[in-house]
């Protein structure tokens, strides 16, 4: 289970189709927290999603959340007990990596308020 916000400047179909390689589940959102960055709406997303996620050898789901706030609790629900939710937070300019960092949740725990970053 993946929950990502890919901001329209970045190559949407290519990380669509990089995360559609690796998870079953994909849960789009967006953030309204920096108001410069942009994000694509709810059909584009979708589209570019399916478009991406044709190119797959398997099934993988595909879900809109508006914000992450409601992707959270949608991507643990759906992860169920034994599963994993994967989530990308992006650093911002000033930090001394501009490498995204990967938030693990675990299902099992739903201990999402306390993320093991890696």
């Amino acid at each position: 289970m993946i929950v990502a916000a890919v901001p329209t400047d970045r190559d949407i179909a290519t990380t669509y189709r990089l995360m559609a390689a690796q998870a079953d589940h994909l849960i789009l959102t967006s953030s309204e927290r920096n108001i410069t960055i942009r994000f694509p709406d709810e059909s584009t997303a979708l589209a570019a999603a399916q478009a991406a996620v044709s190119t797959a050898d398997r099934y993988v789901e595909i879900a809109y959340a508006p914000d992450i706030a409601s992707a959270l609790p949608l991507a643990l629900s759906r992860a169920g007990d034994d599963g994993t939710v994967l989530l990308s937070l992006s650093r911002s300019q000033r930090s001394p990596t501009r490498w995204p960092t990967l938030a693990v949740l675990s299902s099992k725990s739903r201990h999402y308020n306390r993320p093991m970053f890696v």
